[in-house]
């Protein structure tokens, strides 16, 4: 009889420390599961800073170290038959690195009347070399030629500028890094400016008999931004 309660009072003492083992392989889990939920959480931290920094300086040369502008806009050669003319694209970039950008879109309307616009087709010529990605080096610039096509039977707003066509140019593109398009790693930039363009079929001797030019050559294309108040005869 005294040697069952011995041997009872020895099982009986086995549990506690089973119990204490399975805790503390518990807590050892639970310690394992947060320190990796930390870890991940650090991780991700790192990636999302990292991403706001590229954001960030993406930003920066969006919007404050590359120039997008439209620096000339001419006939082509045969525009009594095609209606075209040429509108050359320059970005310039300021930044004290390379940028990449991607293939600049240029969209243009015509002023028909005092409020109303109508959007005219735009092409890229055949020379263009359409990359996604290109590469700007610092202190460097890409040159894009565009083919505007404006029909000469659409009845411009002649009010502004005698003679001449009002236009409203968009260009947009993108800032992105090396590698290319990255979701969270872009950056759209869109550029709007107005100009007035002489038309094809309207003479130089047309044009002076309204707006006193002086000695200056009758321009073709004028940025408002650009441009100064001429006399009137």
């Amino acid at each position: 009889m005294e040697y069952k309660e011995n041997s009872n009072t020895m099982f009986l003492s086995k549990k506690p420390i089973k119990r204490l083992k399975i805790l503390t392989s518990a807590l050892i889990i639970i310690l394992i599961l947060i320190v990796l939920d930390f870890l991940i959480d650090l991780k991700q931290e790192k990636v999302i800073t990292e991403k706001e920094a590229w954001l960030k300086k993406l930003e920066q040369q969006a919007f404050y170290l590359i120039s997008t502008e439209v620096r000339d806009i001419w006939y082509s050669n045969n525009i009594e038959k095609t209606n075209t003319y040429k509108a050359l694209l320059r970005i310039d970039n300021f930044a004290d690195e390379p940028v990449y950008i991607s293939h600049p879109y240029l969209k243009v309307y015509i002023q028909t009347g005092k409020i109303s616009w109508l959007e005219v087709p735009v092409q890229d010529i055949k020379s263009n070399e359409n990359k996604q990605v290109y590469r700007v080096e610092t202190d460097g610039n890409i040159d894009f030629t565009k083919l505007i096509t404006i029909n000469r039977n659409i009845p411009y707003n002649k009010n502004l500028m005698p003679r001449y066509m009002h236009l409203r140019l968009f260009i947009i593109m993108y800032i992105l890094t090396e590698s290319g398009f990255k979701k969270g790693e872009v950056v759209e930039r869109r550029v709007s400016t107005f100009v007035y363009l002489k038309p094809y079929f309207v003479s130089n001797e047309e044009v002076r008999k309204v707006i006193d030019f002086g000695n200056t050559k009758v321009p073709i294309y004028m940025p408002i931004t650009a441009f100064r108040r001429w006399n009137k005869k």
